[in-house]
């Protein structure tokens, strides 16, 4: 048995996440990295879509859900810490909750 992880010979592919102001230092950044054994080494550098290319009205759209959703949590948080003894109940209503 190997164990649980991954052999080097068995990996395929990996990634790296950068932040860089240009093209050209992401391709200073990309000349240092590990790619391989020396055959078939590919690495490419694709752009991440951030805030700035985004139209507002999407932008908008994406505040509004997180708002929404942080406004959801939030609800559900207050409204277990005013019923905690709804924790545990028996899934008929009926029932009385088991006791302790």
């Amino acid at each position: 048995m190997h164990g649980p992880f991954t052999e080097a010979k068995e990996l395929i592919g990996g990634f790296y996440i950068i932040e860089v102001m240009c093209l050209e230092e992401a391709i200073e950044w990309a000349l240092r990295c590990p790619t391989g054994l020396g055959f078939d080494d590919v690495l490419e550098i694709r752009q991440l879509t951030g805030a700035v290319d985004l139209p507002p009205e999407i932008l908008d759209l994406i505040k509004a859900a997180a708002d929404l959703e942080l406004h959801v949590r939030q609800g559900a948080i207050e409204h277990r810490q005013r019923q905690p003894e709804a924790i545990g109940m028996a899934a008929n209503p009926s029932m009385p909750p088991a006791s302790t």
